[in-house]
């Protein structure tokens, strides 16, 4: 039979992380969050059916209502099925004999396997976390028998995460910032995640649903993905979760690249003008907003942001026949061609939009209501949020009358 410390061995063996980073002094959240990333990654790397048997362990350093909205099962521990019941009924076959044994054999090895790793778990954490900060889950007889790793990380998160209402709220804003369509879109979505991690351990919890809410006011803020926001909001309630999210709009991301480059690569009016038009189609966006807006109807949180977000659009549109301008003008002067105005803007209602007393420190003076240098969104380098129009502070003098 293996030994017990053979079997820790071999546990060890297959850990990513064999020996943890250590924590010098007092934790801090920032030590706690990866001793914590560090077990999960090491539990699960230990197979077991348990927790439908896609993360191995992991349930053991892993909150209940996060492994259930991870797995989408329960992780329960297994109880220790004690020896095998010889008290069968005479009648007994000798292959049903044979059936329950090979069960209770399995029960056994399941539960044994459990056992080692959540102990193997609790000596790394023991080991990393030096002098006091333990000690009020140490029996004087038992030591940590009592307490498993989860404990032991609650423990440590409810003492001396640091995190205050102030770190909270900052990472409630940085949720809300906006989507950068030039960064990979798996950095935005692990963003998300972490920030949702902050907020979770600092007590206010940030559910997925509210995660892909945030997801999709980021893309319809920036006019981005307009036709697979509205793909997403007509599929069934079942498969609109935050791993299908992720899944749909990162093969949007794609799409969108390949596009990017072919029109970088032809360096043609018509490509360019097409790609802009079709993703900021005011239509579309008036018309995906009311489907959001009906499905966010019941989360509170969101709808605290939806006036804010509805105005950020706004101000987004406003800036779209600008942005298709500069964009036909950088082809033009990249190809020698002459510059084109698009067919579909009408220079009178244009000018309607113009703020007679608008002043942006990166972009002149003319510019359209709502567009100033506090909250312009594409600021050149030195820019300057207190310039107005009667103290520019040295700013652009582009269309001065």
């Amino acid at each position: 039979m293996t030994s017990i410390h053979s079997t820790h061995t071999n546990i060890i063996n297959a850990f990513t992380y064999p020996t943890l980073d250590p924590i010098d002094g007092e934790p801090t959240y920032e030590s706690l969050k990866l001793l914590r990333e560090q077990l999960g990654e090491n539990a699960a790397r230990i197979p077991t059916t348990y927790g439908g048997g896609a993360y191995g362990h992991l349930g053991l350093v892993t909150k209940p209502n996060v492994y259930f909205t991870l797995a989408g099962v329960r992780f329960v521990v297994p109880q220790d099925p004690g020896p095998y019941d010889i008290r069968i009924p005479l009648r007994t076959t000798a292959d049903e004999r044979a059936r329950l044994e090979k069960e209770h054999e399995k029960r056994k090895q399941e539960y044994d396997l459990c056992l080692a790793v959540s102990n193997v778990l609790k000596n790394q954490i023991v080991d990393v976390i030096k002098g006091p900060y333990l000690r009020e889950l140490c029996d004087r007889r038992f030591g940590y028998l009592n307490s498993t790793p989860l404990d032991m990380l609650d423990h440590l998160f409810d003492r001396y995460d640091n995190l205050t209402a102030i770190n909270v709220q900052e990472c409630k804003t940085r949720l809300n910032e906006p989507f950068n369509p030039d960064e990979p879109i798996a950095v935005y979505f692990q963003k998300l995640e972490d920030e949702q991690q902050i907020s979770n351990d600092g007590g206010v919890p940030v559910s997925h649903e509210q995660l892909m809410q945030t997801a999709l006011f980021a893309f319809y803020s920036a006019g981005m993905f307009i036709k697979a926001c509205k793909r997403w909001e007509d599929m069934a309630a079942a498969d609109k979760t935050w791993t299908n999210l992720k899944t749909h709009f990162s093969a949007e991301y794609k799409s969108y690249k390949t596009q990017r480059k072919i029109t970088a690569q032809q360096g043609g009016f018509h490509t360019a003008n097409s790609l802009v038009t079709e993703e900021h189609s005011q239509d579309e966006l008036t018309d995906a907003l009311g489907h959001l807006a009906n499905a966010a109807i019941s989360d509170k949180t969101t709808l605290a942001n939806l006036t804010d977000q509805m105005a950020s659009i706004t101000r987004q549109n406003q800036l779209l026949i600008e942005q298709n301008g500069m964009l036909i003008a950088t082809i033009a002067a990249l190809t020698g061609a002459k510059q084109m105005t698009p067919k579909n803007v009408d220079s009178k209602k244009h000018s309607r939009h113009i703020d007679p007393n608008g002043y942006c420190w990166s972009h002149g003076y003319q510019v359209k209501y709502g567009h100033n240098s506090q909250n312009c969104t594409r600021r050149k380098p030195g820019h300057q949020t207190a310039a107005t129009r009667e103290n520019t502070m040295g700013g652009s003098q582009d269309d001065k009358e």
